[in-house]
Order: structure tokens, then sequence, then C-alpha cells
């Protein structure tokens, strides 16, 4: 009878969890196969050729090759499904002490359905990991528990695999992590947090490690990036402070210079036209050293490290509230990259993704049910019920938002994606908001304790 009734417990979690993970795959149910953004095929390229990814790092490129069972791209996204619904439970249930009932179903259905939260889901790119990331610097920072080892062991892995995806990723959490400590510091919490502090920062350290590690084992190289100075070199290009600096320094960087009437031009082009100057420089990886010495310089002055901190800000307002979904979902070219897995690319000539999405619709749709929800919210008094851990949770969601839209404000342009990967968080602490009033309306027990 005990072994019936335990096989009947393990049913039920086990279907919860997989109607859980379902909810955030919508878009990719409704767009017929996995969604490509451009960088998506350069992914899938690198990690079948096992080299290194020339302008990033290759660890999503890995990933890929790892998780795609049976040469289907479909297991890539259904694990970063699971991987989300995971990270999700444990806020509601570590954080806001709530229960994995109806309500959390729900919650995740609005999230896949009405939300960026599913397109990032279903998208083949590492946006995702942004999020998770800092979510899982959360958890360690706010939830740590000392008698727990496997759980802060789980935790220490998902930190550093989700961090280790992108470069982005290690900045944001990096930041991130400084303010939480000066907050402690403020409150008078660090003897309490000092311990998950270092724990916090001995996994983002192997983060950096790992990508390392990944180069070296690829290429005989131990580099985090090869192409950083390129890009930097691009954001100064496009603001306009590599030409001021040229005119008024005109016998420095020779090599540089020559090019100076070709200024100022945007990022996008110096950094993938074939006839731009970089590739007469040398490519990405900038084997000679020219770019970084030049960008070492330049941000060395005060003048122009001014400048290039307002062009920032001013590009961080902009990205702050870019939140259309689409950006980049378009036909992705001949997705020539797909022919190692051909599957994937006849559901791909025949997906939504090819002109059937009206992004257009799906946006404003997002943007009413998103008022929707404040305003119930508001009228129902839900804002009166916000307890501390609520609290806690909604100013770490303002602090990545800001983060979020600086680092990705000063180091390039204004993309709408770079946004809206992290911005379905205020439709998440708004439902969360929402919970007690919810629950009272649903009145139904709990299907499975914390």
């Amino acid at each position: 009878m005990d072994l019936k009734r335990d096989i009947q417990n393990y049913l039920g979690k086990f279907a919860f969890a997989a109607l859980a993970t379902g909810f955030l795959l919508l878009p990719l149910f409704y767009n017929g196969c996995p969604l490509f953004y451009p960088d998506s095929l350069g992914y899938i390229f690198w990690g079948e050729m096992m080299q290194p990814v020339p302008e990033r790092v290759s660890t999503y490129s890995l990933v890929i090759k790892a998780l795609a069972i049976s040469r289907d791209l479909w297991f890539v996204i259904i694990a970063q499904a699971i991987l989300s619904m995971l990270v999700l439970k444990e806020i509601w249930t570590q954080i806001l002490g709530r229960k994995l009932d109806s309500v959390f179903l729900l919650v995740l259905f609005l999230l896949g359905l009405l939300s960026p939260l599913g397109w990032t889901v279903s998208t083949l790119m590492p946006d995702l990991f942004c999020v998770m990331s800092s979510l899982i610097l959360f958890l360690i920072l706010y939830s740590w528990k000392e008698g727990s080892r496997l759980r802060a062991v789980l935790l220490f892995i998902g930190f550093v695999f989700c961090s280790a995806q992108h470069l982005g990723n290690l900045m944001i959490n990096s930041i991130l992590l400084g303010i939480c400590a000066l907050i402690f510091v403020f409150n008078g919490q660090l003897k309490s947090r000092i311990i998950s502090l270092l724990f916090a920062f001995l996994a983002l350290t192997c983060s950096v490690c790992l990508i390392g590690g990944i180069h070296f084992g690829l290429s005989g190289s131990f580099f985090i990036s090869k192409s950083g100075p390129a890009f930097l070199t691009g954001r100064l290009l496009e603001t306009g402070i590599a030409s001021r600096f040229l005119d008024q320094n005109p016998n420095q960087f020779p090599e540089i210079n020559r090019f100076r009437n070709q200024m100022p031009m945007g990022a996008e082009y110096f950094l993938w036209n074939q006839l731009s100057p970089l590739n007469q420089l040398g490519g990405l990886h900038d084997a000679s050293g020219h770019l970084a010495e030049f960008n070492k310089e330049v941000l060395s002055r005060p003048k122009y490290l001014f400048l290039f901190a307002k062009a920032g800000l001013k590009s961080a307002s902009k990205q702050l509230l870019l939140l259309d979904i689409g950006d980049g979902l378009l036909p992705a070219g001949g997705a020539g990259q797909l022919a190692y897995y051909p599957e994937n690319q006849a559901e791909y000539r025949m997906s939504k993704q090819q002109g059937g999405i009206d992004f257009g619709k799906l946006n404003i749709a997002c943007l009413v049910f998103l008022t929707c929800l404040f305003t119930f919210c508001f009228f129902s008094g839900s804002f009166l019920e916000i307890e501390p851990s609520l609290k806690i949770l909604g100013i770490f969601i303002l602090m990545l938002l800001l983060v979020n839209a600086l680092v990705n404000g000063a180091l390039s342009t204004p993309l709408n994606r770079y946004q809206v990967r992290v911005f379905w968080l205020v439709n998440f602490w708004l439902l969360a908001s929402a919970y007690p009033v919810l629950q009272r309306f649903f009145k139904s027990k709990p299907t499975s304790q914390q």
C-alpha cells in the first residue's frame, strides 16, 4: 500500500513538472520548431567543428552539441525549459514560501503565453542563461542553508554553468554581487552573509575558469575572449569617440589612423563587413594587439572615459525600455548549418518563423497583459500583502534590469532582445504579488508541498 502511494506520489510530481515545463514551451509548439536567431547557426556550426567560437565564448556551442540527442535540437530547448522551471520553482518555494499548487502552474502558463519568457526559452541562443544565472545568484545569497550540502552543490553547478554561457553574464553577475555585498554591509548583515558571498564569488571565479578551460581544450590556449577589443573599438567608433581621439592625436596609432576618413562608422559595419578596416587590421581576434592598445589609450584619458560613460548612460536609458519580442527572429538565411540536423531543417522551413508570426500583435498582447496584471494587483490590494521576501526579490529584479541595461547599453548598440530577456521578471513578480488573492480564488488543495 505504501509502495503504491509512493508510486502515485512520484507520478504526480512528474506530471506536475512536465506540465509546468510544457507551459514554458508554448511558443515552441506554436512555431513548430526551435526559434533561430542568425547567431544560432554560428553556435551550431562551431560546436560541430569543435573549434572556439570566433567572436564569443564556446560554451553554448558545446551545450548544443551535447544536448542535441539523436541529432534533434528540440532536446536543447526542452533542457532550457526544465532549467527555467526548476529555478522559478526554487524562487517560488524557497524565497517566497509559496506552495507548488495550481497557482504556480497558472503563473508558468501565463509567462509562457503572454510574456517574453516563453520566446526566450524557445530560442536557440544563450540569452536565457543571463537571467537564470542572476536568479541562481539571488538564491545563493538569500536562501543559503548550511545544512543542505546537496542543494548548495546544485546551486553552485547551476550558477557556474549558466554564467559561463556568455561574457555578459559574468559582467552582470559581478556587478550584482558587488551591489549585494554593499547592501549587506550597509544593513549590518555582512557577518551572517559572508559565507554565501564567498560561495558566490568562488562560483563566479569557476565560471571564468570554465570558459578558459573549454577554450584551452579546443585550441590549446587558455583565454576568455579574443574578440573583446574588436567589440570595444566598434563601440568607440559608433559613438564618435574614436574619430574624435584620432583627430586630436593624428600621430598616434598610424595603423588605425589611416582609416580615419571612413569614420565614424557603425559597429555592425566595422565588425561584420568584409570590407571594413577590422579585416585589414587582422580580424576579430586582434592578433596584432593594435585594437587593445588603442582602447587602453583612449579610455585611460579622463576626457574620453567621461564621453564613453556619457554615451553608455544614454544607450542604457534607451536599452531599459526596448521590450519588443521578435528582434532578429526573422528567417535566418538558408539555414545551411542545419544540414547537421536534417529533421530540424525540414521543420524550420515549415515553421511559422518563416514570416508567419505577427510579433507586432504579440507585443501588444504582452503589454496589455502586463498592464492588466499591474491594475489587478493595485485594485485587488495585492500590494498591501507584500511580505519582506517579495520586497527583497523586487529590489533584486530592479537592480538586474538596471545593470543589464547599463552593461549592454555601454558595450553595444541597444537591441530589443537584450532587455526583453530579463523584463519578464516584472510579470513574475506581479504574479507572485497576486498569489494570496489567486489562492483564495482557486481554493484548491496544494498538489505538492515545498
